[in-house]
């Protein structure tokens, strides 16, 4: 993978395929190559770039700097180094760091998808603070599995988001590299339940934007992303059918469609 500096201290990333530059910014417990799928898809269109986003594989993070930040740093310096605008693509933790991100670099973005994205003021902001108390309730119980030294904590997280059985699904070896990532993933719930994004920011965000969501995905997913239509000056809504929140491994053909369908007409 190639490397760059930026205000955090090191990021990585992969550069593939041809056309103008397009970005994925990957979710929670998860990487660069988790987007292989979906990546593969689109290098026949876009110039892809992949990060490592700061705290996942080498990419380094500055801990006592909020992950939103981290986030938007990183991706500034990807910006610096593309040169041109782009195509910003993020999902779940990713989404919600592409997100807020696009509030300040609105200029330097063509467009922008964000999968599910954790964005969690989009309930308080539509005054669905009992959906967001669902989600604080997960939390708890996650962060003291986490305190106890639970071997397999991050399950309840990723069961939450994907449904029962989502942590069970995955391959042996991602469960060791789960436990690595959750000191970054605390840190992005950090920066989520502490998000002060105000309505008008969303108003004001002059950049065209899909919102996709699966239709099996949890309740309180589905609520943001319907949210988050309604706060968004130019945005709509795509449903993926059978998919639920880890769609960049399952249904990354139809992401794929999606993703360009959006982006193709603002090249």
């Amino acid at each position: 993978m190639a490397t760059l500096a930026y205000a955090g201290g090191e990021l990585e990333y992969l550069e593939h395929g041809e056309g103008p530059p397009l970005v994925l910014v990957h979710g929670s417990f998860a990487t660069a190559h988790s987007w292989k799928q979906v990546r593969l898809g689109l290098e026949d269109h876009y110039r892809v770039y992949a990060l490592n986003m700061p705290g996942y594989g080498h990419s380094t993070s500055s801990p006592d700097v909020d992950a939103f930040l981290n986030g938007r740093y990183a991706l500034q310096a990807l910006l610096e180094y593309i040169g041109n605008p782009i195509h910003l693509v993020g999902h779940s933790a990713g989404g919600a760091v592409c997100l807020n991100a696009a509030l300040h670099l609105s200029d330097h973005l063509r467009s922008l998808t964000v999968i599910e994205p954790t964005t969690v003021i989009a309930l308080d902001l539509m005054e669905q603070q009992h959906v967001r108390h669902d989600i604080e309730d997960m939390f708890k119980v996650y962060k003291a599995h986490v305190e106890s030294g639970e071997q397999h904590a991050a399950r309840h997280v990723i069961d939450y988001w994907g449904g029962q059985g989502s942590y069970a699904s995955f391959p042996e070896k991602f469960y060791q590299a789960a436990e690595t990532m959750i000191p970054q993933n605390l840190r992005e719930w950090a920066a989520a339940f502490t998000d002060t994004t105000e309505r008008e920011a969303y108003h004001a965000l002059d950049v065209p934007t899909r919102v996709i969501c699966g239709d099996q995905s949890a309740h309180a997913m589905q609520q943001i992303c319907a949210n988050l239509v309604h706060l968004l000056p130019d945005a709509d809504y795509a449903l993926i059918e059978g998919a639920r929140h880890f769609s960049p491994t399952t249904h990354a053909a139809d992401l794929v469609k999606c993703i360009h369908a959006h982006a193709a007409g603002r090249r």
